[in-house]
């Protein structure tokens, strides 16, 4: 398909910023979501994918009743992960530090830096003999202080509620409301007819974020399916090498609270109830042979 806008008129930073979003979803994204979560018109979003895609930098894969976008560069991005790390230390950064600490070349930050800067996304100081670079966004703390508060409260919780598993996937199931998570009409309508193993999947593959806390924890998450004598399937989310399960079973609530989010998610966008568990927990002194699994379906009482 031909693009259907003069190239004396496309605007590079419009176009680029589509593209970065696509190259941070290697799970790929629609343009439904594009256009909502980047706040430009659906039209907009569709002639720029042209654009994007008539010169090759992403491609489209079908699931379903969408058309998913992906990035055709493999690799890293340089611009996205420097940007994130330079978010993440509200003291600032040199060059030097970002260089050692992600594995660029000083050439390839100081490029990128100029980037971030003529975007007005960092700007720097100099202090003594070292130019320092900060965020522009100032209101939030570092990726870790988010993470270490969490976890001090998941452990206290349990310190305090022992065996109260359950009241935190009520917990889970509620905090909905305060989170903005929703699937596209179209998407709902299609899930509906499905069955749970295939929903499970599907949810997986659109969103890439069943445990809502992975931009922060990172986890690993695997999906798999095994049949449960007279219940039927039954999906098995398995997460590895997340920072909840560091030789330790302090952080456990955290996956009750995923559990009990499934559950309303699944319940406010199709209006069917499933049953999510946990089920197996294995902590083990390293950090990538723990792992915990969580098992979904369908609710044979409703």
């Amino acid at each position: 398909m031909k693009c259907t806008i003069s190239k004396n008129i496309i605007k590079r930073d419009l176009v680029f910023d589509i593209l970065n979003y696509i190259r941070g979803k290697p799970g790929g994204a629609t343009i439904g979501e594009i256009s909502r979560q980047m706040g430009f018109s659906r039209n907009t979003v569709s002639e720029y994918i042209s654009i994007l895609t008539q010169y090759r930098k992403i491609f489209s894969k079908k699931m379903g009743i969408y058309h998913f976008y992906f990035s055709t560069e493999t690799g890293r991005n340089p611009e996205f992960e420097i940007l994130e790390y330079i978010r993440d230390k509200p003291r600032g950064v040199t060059i030097t530090e970002i260089s050692k600490k992600k594995g660029f070349s000083r050439n390839t930050v100081s490029k990128y830096i100029s980037i971030l800067a003529i975007k007005k996304k960092i700007f720097s100081r100099k202090i003594g003999t070292y130019h320092l670079f900060f965020s522009a966004e100032r209101n939030y703390f570092p990726k870790m202080f988010y993470i270490s508060f969490y976890k001090g409260l998941l452990a206290s919780l349990k310190e305090k509620y022992p065996n109260d598993g359950e009241v935190f996937k009520y917990v889970g199931r509620n905090c909905l409301e305060f989170i903005d998570f929703s699937f596209d009409r179209a998407l709902s309508r299609e899930l509906k007819g499905i069955k749970v193993n295939r929903f499970v999947k599907l949810f997986s593959e659109v969103f890439g974020n069943i445990n809502p806390s992975s931009d922060i924890a990172e986890p690993t998450v695997d999906l798999s399916v095994r049949r449960d004598g007279e219940n039927g399937i039954v999906t098995i989310i398995k997460f590895i090498n997340s920072e909840y399960l560091q030789n330790t079973e302090d952080f456990i609530y955290h996956f009750y609270i995923i559990a009990g989010m499934i559950e309303g998610i699944w319940k406010r966008e199709i209006n069917k109830d499933i049953i999510c568990n946990v089920e197996t927990v294995h902590i083990a002194d390293d950090k990538a042979n723990s792992f915990i699994e969580l098992s979904i379906k369908i609710n044979p009482n409703k």
